[in-house]
């Protein structure tokens, strides 16, 4: 049994008078996952949430900087790591938290200013510069709501706070004043013009909210010019938007799964996977649900990590896991065995090559109860499959002329097939890209051997 509910007016809203909502329920017996991707193209028709247009740069892989180094990072390091991610097949460089502070230890205190912090990055539009000249595109992040209580703004926005987040070392904005949405816009509008980036993951957006009570009330609403905050929050991502895209209409901008929504696709055209770190199982759920609700919009996995003491099967499971998303990678690349750095290679360069079935092909995830241990993808050409669990029989049922690809991340190199269709012959690699053999599919259920976290093609 599910129970569900539907809350309305869960925060304080401006007076209204009437109130019109649309219910939408899907009474047919359709597979779920193609009752969710039509409730998803029924939202993007709607004119209040129809997305912009996706810019192709926003499906290639990601190479992040922050698992790896998390604040402890510089222009040289991240430099270095470029040469190697590009060579891998990753195009875009996602700098995160730690470019606008000289410390290293966690917190946003320092937040607000959003100055490169000289010792890390002396010259921030020549490092710019140096990383496009490696081929590679540049987002930064910035953390949207927080003014550190170590910034240099913090003075000047005092009375223009939500609340304070003790634990960060930081408040939140209020974005009802139309001075600290008119510092954000005019933040981001310098960076991208004097810096020549390429896009933003603009972070924390969910934190926009009240706390125990709203400071305005007292104040009888001074100084706003919106009675709640979503109103507000809204203005300010419209506003964003508008001004970005007019300097830059393919400008890159970042949204995480916790403020991931309808009305979020319209000012975003990046989705990442909310933080699970080493997580695969958790990568895959977040990145599955996304793909399920999110319509035309790129879908990014968390960035995926793991340790170079791993063998190769072991970290090419968290890639693998995230196969039907756009891969975010955040390794010390240059502290990778060079068995890492093949397996690495090799599985972006097959995700590359078959990226349009993978991620714009019809999306088929199976047995959500059991957290989809197996998902496919297929179009005219092509379907691609990939089991996560052992002791389960894939069936495969092509049409005609569809080539087929069987990845398996179950962890078992026994794998049961059921086979429906004419005789043929497949070839298997294992996860460094290696061919280790050919078998022969034949109609009906069969056992075969398929390396751990290797590949089947027919």
């Amino acid at each position: 049994m599910l129970r569900c509910r539907i809350n309305f007016f869960c925060q304080p809203e401006a007076p209204l008078e009437h109130y019109r909502f649309a219910m939408r329920i899907d009474r047919r017996k359709r597979p779920f996952h193609q009752v969710l991707r039509e409730t998803a193209e029924w939202y993007e028709a709607l004119p209040e949430f129809r997305p912009p247009l996706t810019p192709e740069t926003a499906w290639e892989p990601v190479f992040s900087s922050w698992y790896a180094y998390q604040q402890n990072i510089c222009d040289h390091e991240l430099e270095a790591e470029c040469v190697p991610a590009h060579a891998a097949g990753m195009t875009t460089l996602i700098v995160d938290d730690g470019w606008q502070t000289e410390e290293g230890n966690g917190g946003y205190a320092y937040c607000g200013d959003w100055k490169p912090a000289k010792r890390r990055f002396p010259e921030m539009r020549r490092h710019v510069e140096r990383v496009h000249a490696l081929g590679m595109r540049y987002l930064l992040w910035y953390s949207v709501p927080f003014i550190g209580i170590k910034s240099g703004n913090f003075e000047r926005f005092q009375g223009k706070f939500l609340y304070c987040r003790e634990d960060l070392g930081a408040w939140v904005l209020d974005p009802r004043f139309p001075e600290v949405r008119a510092f954000l816009v005019t933040t981001y509008e310098r960076a991208l013009c004097d810096w020549k980036l390429d896009g933003f993951k603009l972070d924390f957006i969910d934190c926009f909210s009240l706390g125990s009570e709203d400071p305005a009330v007292a104040e009888n609403y001074v100084g706003r010019d919106f009675r709640t905050v979503p109103e507000a929050v809204e203005r300010l991502l419209s506003e964003i938007i508008e001004k970005l895209h007019r300097i830059r209409p393919d400008v890159l901008l970042e949204f995480r799964q916790p403020y991931f929504g309808p009305a979020m696709r319209r000012c975003g055209n990046l989705f990442r996977a909310g933080d699970c770190p080493n997580d695969l199982i958790s990568n895959r759920l977040r990145t599955v649900d996304m793909r399920l609700c999110c319509g035309s919009a790129p879908v990014h996995s968390d960035m995926v990590c793991w340790s170079p003491e791993e063998t190769p099967e072991e970290a090419a499971a968290q890639l693998l896991n995230v196969l039907f998303s756009v891969p975010q990678i955040s390794v010390r690349m240059g502290q990778l065995p060079e068995t890492h750095r093949r397996m690495l290679t090799f599985w972006l360069k097959f995700w590359r090559k078959n990226h349009h079935t993978l991620m714009r092909g019809e999306f088929q995830p199976e047995l959500p109860q059991w957290n989809y241990p197996l998902v496919s993808a297929e179009n005219s050409q092509s379907r691609i499959t990939v089991l996560y669990s052992p002791g389960l029989t894939v069936p495969v049922a092509l049409h005609s002329g569809q080539a087929f690809r069987l990845v398996n991340a179950s962890g078992s190199s026994r794998v049961t097939v059921e086979w429906c269709g004419t005789p043929r012959q497949a070839r298997c690699f294992n996860t460094l890209g290696d061919p280790v053999g050919c078998i022969r599919l034949e109609p009906g259920i069969q056992v075969i051997d398929i390396p751990i976290s290797g590949l089947l093609q027919a």
